[in-house]
């Protein structure tokens, strides 16, 4: 018995074919053949596609991040999150998001209940832990990515650091505040 694909050639067109064999007797054998030029071709998109979004999601100044149901960390934490959180994906892959401060654990929780209940959010302020401890302020959407059923199988964020942001309106408040004050004196 022996089974495997080739490639026919035919007027300048490719055509995958998956043959098959089975010995009958002595000597006789049968082949079979499948036309699986169809399935090749929506595997090499799919390959394409998948190496796309890898390139979309590492390039992203946004930290993408992805969750599963349970808030652990899935296979996805790139580059921005990284620099952004400064932890490491090998860090934090299985483990429960580390970025939330024990004080916005219920917050956060809210979000992914909402997540796993189908629907998304988008354009929510949020305030997370670096590694360092520090402070980042963000700007979070997140999202549902569900199965073939339609069960949501885990949920993706994506958050952009607005901390540089809040700094320099605070400071700028600050500011104002002071010149009031000098000028009521």
């Amino acid at each position: 018995k022996w089974s495997g694909e080739k490639i026919v050639s035919a007027n300048n067109t490719l055509t995958y074919v998956e043959l098959n064999t089975a010995s009958l007797s002595d000597k006789r054998f049968m082949i079979v053949s499948r036309d699986i030029t169809g399935k090749k071709k929506a595997e090499q998109e799919i390959k394409e596609m998948n190496d796309r979004l890898r390139s979309i999601i590492s390039a992203s100044p946004a930290a993408i991040i992805l969750l599963e149901t349970d808030g652990s960390v899935g296979q996805i934490w790139n580059e921005a999150a990284e620099k952004i959180f400064l932890w490491k994906k090998e860090e934090v892959t299985g483990k429960l998001l580390p970025i939330i401060p024990e004080e916005k654990m219920n917050e956060f929780f809210s979000f992914l209940n909402i997540l796993k209940s189908g629907e998304a959010v988008s354009g929510i302020e949020v305030t997370r832990r670096r590694k360092d401890g520090t402070i980042a302020h963000l700007h979070l959407s997140a999202a549902p990515i569900f199965d073939g059923n339609g069960n949501v199988r885990q949920v993706v964020g994506v958050m952009s650091d607005i901390t540089e942001k809040v700094n320099v309106s605070e400071e700028l408040k600050a500011s104002e505040k002071k010149l009031r004050l000098l000028a009521q004196h």
